[in-house]
């Protein structure tokens, strides 16, 4: 397989570019602060919004302080002619150890993030993965329990929207 690919690291963090997007990984953050669907000709990333794409949020539940991760190192994983992954590692002091993993793939339309946490036993702490796309109309499935399902349309009248367990996406 012949891959348009290139991976360029600087100061600033880490830009994976190939037919489909150009992925701009701020390493400092530890988050996505560009995802360009060329295709579509946009930015598919919400740079207005409080948390970036892939960033951990670590928050009280007493006081809705936020704490952020603090990165303690980003590289590139692999890179090669089908995909390159990023991996990024941090912690916060709920969390020991946090592993972000983000694929582009070269031969697909698909962009993969994957997050892995060790959680200690913090009394009162709340773990977010934040996921702000720039959509007009966001829209999402899941797998939880099971089943596939969309947030409030596959659910009991009444029932809790504030948080959901995602099994899978």
């Amino acid at each position: 397989f012949a891959s348009d690919a290139t991976v360029t690291e600087s100061a600033n963090g880490i830009q994976v570019e190939n037919r489909y997007y150009r992925l701009q990984f701020d390493a400092t953050r530890g988050v996505i602060a560009s995802l360009f669907d060329k295709e579509l000709g946009r930015e598919l990333v919400d740079a207005q919004a409080a948390h970036g794409l892939g960033q951990f949020v670590v928050r009280s539940s007493a006081t809705l302080e936020e704490e952020p991760m603090r990165v303690t190192r980003a590289i590139v994983a692999e890179s090669g002619p089908l995909y390159t992954t990023l991996r990024l590692r941090g912690e916060t002091p709920a969390c020991p150890r946090i592993t972000v993993e983000v694929t582009l793939y070269h031969t697909l339309k698909r962009v993969d993030v994957s997050a892995r946490m060790l959680r200690d036993s913090t009394p009162n702490v709340e773990v977010y993965l934040a996921f702000p796309f720039a959509v007009d109309q966001p829209q999402f499935r899941f797998e939880a329990g099971g089943s596939v399902m969309e947030p409030v349309r596959d659910q009991w009248p009444g029932s809790n929207t504030d948080y959901y367990g995602v099994h899978h996406w």
